[in-house]
């Protein structure tokens, strides 16, 4: 029993990100219309299509974690990668010796077997 307690309590803290931002988000949608005439930062603005998205997003970066956002900051935007590639002028030289013959690949009964007459052979009694 005390297993299934601490996996379940470890299943909720590891969660527990992802349950705050849909909390936040259900919240939101509850209460769009409320948020968009009190908190929207457009909201004088006649030709309003934020609908309080605006607050929605200041409230997602609040819960962002701010190590994570560090973390971004010290990644550089731009990386310039250098080769060096040395362009050797190279002959190809052909084979010494250049036989035209057709071979014949092919067995002709196009059996193969996996059986060695050499080791496998009946014992002989003398």
């Amino acid at each position: 029993m005390a297993h299934k307690l601490n996996s379940i309590l470890l299943l909720i803290i590891f969660l527990a990100p992802a349950i705050v931002r849909i909390v936040i988000i259900a919240d939101f949608k509850v209460n769009q219309d409320y948020i968009a005439e009190a908190f929207c930062v457009f909201r004088a603005e006649p030709e309003n299509d934020c609908k309080g998205m605006c607050y929605l997003d200041e409230q997602l970066d609040k819960t962002d974690d701010p190590q994570e956002k560090e973390q971004d900051a010290a990644i550089p935007l731009k990386t310039e990668i250098l080769q060096y590639l040395e362009h050797e002028i190279f002959e190809l030289e052909p084979p010494f010796f250049v036989d035209n013959k057709r071979r014949n690949t092919c067995s002709p009964s196009f059996y193969t077997s996996t059986y060695l007459n050499r080791v496998f052979h009946p014992p002989q009694f003398s």
